[in-house]
């Protein structure tokens, strides 16, 4: 978190880290970022206000991914590979079915050749408007960095797709459009498909522990892309067509 504080983004600044308790417990000590919840403001714009913050978040997500993963990072490819093989063992055994899963099953298998030779970089992990605050002064600040990790930077998309085109379709078209500086290249899109079936497809695994309502939330987001992508027909989202 200090590193990215040093790219000069807006956000908490870490302060300490250590441990207390008798060395049962962790803390970390940020300073306070003032601001409300894009996912609540997002909204209540103009059309031209929201694409103008998707494409402020989208060079923010850009600044995050200049920090490289270190050189002994796993390949991506191997990483993913076994990744997926553990979430269709999960999902398996995990007691619910997901509409369509066979197609998106067949989809994810023949779009795993474009994880080859991917360029891994630091990964904000969850970036999207519920983790993006609008500061007092208009601007973006980026919150909640627990789920930070090493990858491929166009995973982070993923939550554009499964979640914040649902709150903002300008402001999902912006962040693609502000992080690629125009159109993004068509390997981008085809990354995001794969990226978009394994969430619909698995991410019911990660819900079961909440209980229904998040279950519940699963199955529509999984319906919502499946419908997005035309049934995995089509590489490109509807929404971004």
């Amino acid at each position: 978190m200090s590193l990215i504080y040093s790219l000069g983004i807006e956000m908490s600044q870490p302060v300490d880290f250590g441990v207390c308790d008798s060395a049962r417990s962790v803390y970390i000590l940020l300073s306070w970022l003032e601001g409300d919840s894009s996912e609540d403001k997002l909204p209540k714009l103009s059309a031209a206000k929201q694409r103008d913050l998707g494409i402020s978040a989208g060079k923010i997500l850009k600044n995050i991914h200049t920090v490289n993963a270190p050189e002994k990072q796993p390949d991506w490819e191997a990483r993913m590979t076994t990744k997926i093989e553990m979430k269709r063992s999960q999902y398996h055994n995990c007691g619910f079915s997901v509409p369509n899963d066979k197609i998106m099953g067949r989809f994810i298998q023949s779009s795993l050749k474009y994880l080859r030779n991917r360029n891994q970089t630091l990964q904000h992990g969850d970036f999207h408007p519920g983790n993006l605050v609008l500061t007092p002064l208009g601007r973006l600040g980026v919150i909640d960095f627990n789920r930070m990790d090493y990858g491929d930077p166009w995973e982070e998309f993923v939550r554009v797709t499964t979640f914040t085109k649902g709150i903002s379709i300008p402001f999902a078209r912006g962040q693609i459009e502000g992080y690629f500086g125009g159109q993004p290249p068509e390997l981008f899109f085809r990354l995001l498909a794969l990226y978009s079936a394994i969430d619909a497809h698995f991410g019911i695994v990660w819900a079961i522990p909440f209980g229904h309502p998040e279950i519940d939330n699963s199955l529509a987001r999984s319906k919502s892309v499946f419908e997005d992508y035309h049934g995995f027909d089509a590489f490109i989202p509807e929404w971004y067509e």
